[in-house]
């Protein structure tokens, strides 16, 4: 999976800088997403507007198609 993480190149999917073990667990190093998670903003922000869930729905499901 960490071979297939390192070809994969897709402006849809988090990139993968890499990664590291200890012990008995695999880190991975991912992008980092500045916006944060939906459930943040949800609480920040009140409810998200339809039309900004329908373009974060296209952006999620893009790479399926890619």
């Amino acid at each position: 999976e960490l071979e297939v993480l390192t070809m994969a190149v897709c402006p849809y999917v988090l990139e993968f800088l890499g990664a590291f073990h200890n012990r008995a667990s695999v880190f991975l190093c991912l992008e980092y997403m500045d916006a944060g998670s939906i459930d943040y903003l949800y609480h920040l922000k009140g409810p998200i507007p339809e039309n900004v869930l329908a373009a974060m729905a296209l952006s999620v499901s893009s790479p399926l198609i890619f």
